[in-house]
């Protein structure tokens, strides 16, 4: 009963669990480790531009890249912790972000937060009034709205890259 719910809840991406005291526990890390990329984005353009050059501008991009990695994995266990496995928004806002606003990531990273917390807001409003008396797992409009994004950059990054 209430095990399988809350482990299909957790599968497919979910708010509806979220308490106030738990969105303290996600928020407070999250928005701390969040202000990490914000501050080193100068360093992300960097790593833009290859190891090497990167090297001869004083960033050691293995380590950066490790660091970021590690950064980038504690924020997403907190979320993934809490909310379950929601798909597609990593995949996608990123690159929007990078088709609108273009590489420099002092812009592209703040843009890529605010676009990610817009499309789940906009998810979870939808998940909440689709159907009448019951809520649609957030995963689900996140799914429904990233593949055919993903499919189209895909497609029109391909065609891009055509010589």
């Amino acid at each position: 009963g209430t095990k399988v719910a809350s482990a299909l809840s957790w599968l497919y991406g979910s708010f509806s669990t979220m308490t106030w005291d738990k969105l303290w526990l996600v928020l407070i890390p999250s928005i701390s480790l969040s202000f990490v990329p914000l501050i080193w984005a100068k360093e992300f353009n960097l790593v833009l531009l290859g190891e090497d050059q990167a090297k001869q501008m004083g960033l050691d991009a293995k380590r950066f890249d490790t660091f970021m990695l590690i950064v980038a994995s504690v924020l997403t266990s907190f979320c993934v912790a809490f909310c379950g496995i929601i798909g597609f928004v990593g995949l996608v806002i990123p690159h929007l972000s990078r088709m609108i606003l273009g590489g420099d990531h002092r812009l592209m990273l703040p843009a890529t937060m605010a676009f990610g917390g817009f499309l789940m807001v906009s998810a979870d409003l939808l998940a909440r009034v689709l159907l009448s008396g019951y809520e649609l797992p957030v995963g689900a409009i996140t799914t429904m709205i990233g593949v055919p994004v993903f499919a189209y950059l895909l497609i029109k990054r391909g065609r891009s890259y055509d010589v």
